[in-house]
């Protein structure tokens, strides 16, 4: 339809199966009792524009996700958040890149100053 398929497209179309994924595994929790909702990391991770690759923004992040999940956590509740994917300021999808989900939970963990992640190690630093 495009004729063209540009970085920013591509992470779009990349991060679909995330994106249905996520709701479709928080409404499978419900159903076997435990209380989750499912969050995507637009909501949460706030990046530079560079697609395919992009860095997060620490201070914008910590605030966003602070905001949006310790109220979760504190009641109980399991957040399902999408893995490698964020947004820019202005609300444009972007990836994180190769890496990008373990990164992701990462990203977020150091967002909420967790002690630990139930994920893998990742090598970039944030």
């Amino acid at each position: 339809m495009l004729r063209e398929l540009t970085p920013r497209t591509l992470d779009i179309i990349s991060s679909l199966g995330e994106r249905l994924c996520a709701p479709m595994f928080a409404g499978a929790l419900n159903q076997l009792g435990t209380k989750s909702r499912s969050i995507e990391a637009t909501e949460l991770i706030v990046t530079d524009s560079y697609h395919g690759g992009a860095e997060p923004r620490a201070e914008e992040t910590r605030q966003r996700s602070a905001a949006q999940l310790l109220p979760l956590l504190a009641a109980g509740e399991v957040p399902i958040v999408t893995g490698f994917i964020g947004a820019t300021q202005d609300g444009k999808l972007t990836t994180l890149g190769r890496g990008g989900s373990d990164y992701s939970a990462t990203i977020l963990g150091a967002a909420l100053n967790a002690d630990e992640s139930l994920f893998g190690p990742t090598s970039k630093a944030f």
